[in-house]
C-alpha cells in the first residue's frame, strides 16, 4: 500500500481496512470483505478490478454495495 492509500482515509476520518494477503486469489472473499466492512473506497490493481466488476455483473449483486462510491 502506498502512503496515500494509508493516510488519505485517516485524514478524512474514515475507517482503514487493509485486506489480508492473498484475498485477491478468492474474489468471493474479497466481495464478502467489502460488504462486511461497508467499504466505500477501494484501491485495486486493474486486473483485480476487472475480475471484481465482471463478478458483480455475473452475480448481479452490485446493489449490495451502496456504500462503495470510489474505486
Amino acid at each position: 500500500a502506498s502512503l496515500e492509500e494509508i493516510f488519505l482515509p485517516l485524514i478524512i476520518q474514515a475507517k482503514l481496512v487493509i485486506s489480508p494477503q492473498g484475498i485477491n486469489q478468492d474474489i468471493d472473499k474479497f466481495i464478502e470483505l467489502i460488504e462486511k466492512e461497508d467499504i466505500s473506497f477501494i484501491s485495486v490493481v486493474p486486473s483485480l478490478l476487472a475480475i471484481f466488476l465482471e463478478t458483480l455483473k455475473i452475480k448481479e449483486i452490485s446493489k449490495k454495495f451502496n456504500a462503495l462510491t470510489h474505486i
